[in-house]
């Protein structure tokens, strides 16, 4: 897939990975696909990115990159997505 020198670009497509929260199920994110609708960059190496797909969270890219091949074989074709859980019990 991509490798870690590369840095995505708005409209690029990278994979993000799923993210369940015990207290703050409403942030609930299932991993897939996702559009780089943001490239925020922090000094030289540090590259933080927002997709559309979840545009209220940002990504740190030298994490993702390291992982694009994992999540390519376990997401395939499949878009990230919000799937918030509003039960009170995984909402503290």
């Amino acid at each position: 897939m991509k490798s870690k020198k590369y840095i995505p670009k708005v409209g690029d497509h990278v994979y993000v990975d799923t993210a369940l929260f015990v207290t703050h199920g409403e942030d609930d994110f299932i991993g897939g696909l996702c559009e780089v609708i943001s490239v925020e960059t922090h000094g030289k190496d540090i590259h933080r990115i927002c997709v559309k797909e979840d545009p209220d969270t940002s990504h740190l890219w030298e994490y993702l990159a390291e992982m694009q091949d994992k999540l390519k074989k376990e997401f395939g074709k499949s878009r990230g997505y919000l799937r918030p859980d509003h039960r009170p019990e995984f909402n503290e």
